[in-house]
This record gives structure tokens, C-alpha cells and sequence, in this order.
């Protein structure tokens, strides 16, 4: 079965919620245990949006504003 892979963008946002708003969300492990595979979607391993993150915090630190250009 060859598999045919097409360019693709992703995008990873960050939500800032109050505390109260969090609360009546449902939680993670619940939602997780609903989810059902899909063939036409591709997931990122969790090692690699933390690798993602803690060079966007190292970036962010020597530029505060590496992200405008």
C-alpha cells in the first residue's frame, strides 16, 4: 500500500483561560479516550511539540521579537 504524502500546515495555538472557564472543561483524559484514529489525519508525536516549545522558549528569550519577522 503506497501512501501518498502532500505538503501540509499545522498550527498550534495557546488559549489563556481563567480558572473558573478550565473547570467546567472536559477533562483530558476523558476526551482522549474518545478519540478514534483516522486515516487521512496525521498526529505529531508529544516529543516533538515539547522539542517545538522549548525552542520557541530559548528563542523568545534572546529575541522577544523573533516571531514578527
Amino acid at each position: 500500500m503506497n501512501i501518498v504524502r502532500t505538503p501540509s500546515v499545522a498550527q498550534i495555538g495557546i488559549s489563556v483561560e481563567l480558572l473558573d472557564s478550565l473547570a467546567q472543561q472536559t477533562p483530558v483524559g476523558s476526551a482522549a479516550a474518545q478519540m478514534t484514529p483516522n486515516p487521512s489525519e496525521m498526529f505529531i508525536p508529544a516529543n516533538v511539540v515539547l522539542k517545538w516549545y522549548e525552542n520557541f522558549q530559548r528563542r523568545l528569550a534572546q529575541n522577544p521579537l523573533f516571531w514578527k519577522t
